[in-house]
């Protein structure tokens, strides 16, 4: 039995290796030029939240004139769209979406019609829901240093951060999941060049990628991040995680909330 103990815990130390990579601080990357970025949003009924991200995408270092906001509804009468425009933020209108995915290549068509496949060097996916660190953009660009082709953000709990707002124990527990998946995951993965896990928000891929598989075509499951995931390792796309390129996620804070997140999933 012991022998058996032994075992298991020398096939698994490589794992456990990885976990402790977030004690060593990530080399810092720089990147001196700029690429020009699209951030897509998928906003379906967002006008509550939209806001939030708008501001901060506002207050980016990053230079003005190297990125463009895309805000993609379904319903030409959603209150999202005033608050996208009043941010200067490119509007689409994809009403037979079904899906996010749908959503994201419909907008990545519309940018290949008005603007041509070169046009931008890069795109990120950002929830509608999410804030982000004012160098969050700055940092992905340097995260492109490394020569990989999609840049990975570093997500953190949004509910730490709220105003006059307690955070439950159910968002506490459902939070660890991002320092699990990123910190003791994505970082090791990162250092090493594995194939690191994709989450679909704060994610940013090269052009190349996105003219490689024609925009965005994952709608086949419900995860269609983890859809490119495995994509991503059939077509030989690594990526780099950026400890650096903070974002904010709200979490659940109620235990039906997780529930019926985790029932969808």
């Amino acid at each position: 039995y012991l022998g058996f103990i032994a075992l298991c815990l020398i096939l698994y130390l490589p794992r456990l290796i990885g976990w402790f990579a977030p004690l060593r601080k990530q080399k810092h990357l720089e990147k001196m030029d700029h690429f020009r970025i699209a951030v897509l949003v998928p906003a379906r009924n967002e006008s509550s939240v939209v806001g939030g991200l708008l501001d901060d995408l506002d207050e980016q270092t990053y230079p003005k004139e190297f990125f463009d906001v895309h805000v993609i509804v379904k319903d030409p009468n959603d209150k999202t769209l005033a608050i996208a425009k009043g941010h200067n933020a490119i509007t689409h209108i994809v009403e037979d979406q079904k899906r996010k995915s749908d959503a994201l290549n419909s907008c990545i068509q519309d940018i290949f019609k008005k603007n041509g496949k070169d046009y931008y060097d890069a795109y990120l996916i950002m929830d509608a829901d999410c804030w982000m660190d004012k160098k969050c953009l700055e940092e992905i660009n340097n995260g492109f240093a490394s020569g990989r082709h999609v840049v990975q953000c570093k997500k953190i709990v949004k509910n730490y951060y709220m105003d006059n707002k307690e955070v439950p124990l159910e968002a506490s527990c459902n939070g660890i999941i991002w320092t699990l998946i990123d910190e003791m995951g994505n970082r090791f993965k990162s250092d090493h060049n594995i194939a690191s896990m994709t989450i679909g928000t704060g994610i940013c891929f090269r052009k190349d990628v996105i003219k490689q598989i024609g925009g965005w075509p994952y709608n086949k499951t419900l995860t269609e991040d983890i859809e490119f995931m495995y994509d991503a390792i059939l077509r030989g796309f690594d990526s780099y995680y950026s400890s650096y390129a903070k974002i904010y996620m709200e979490e659940a804070d109620t235990l039906e909330m997780t529930n019926k997140r985790r029932q969808r999933w």
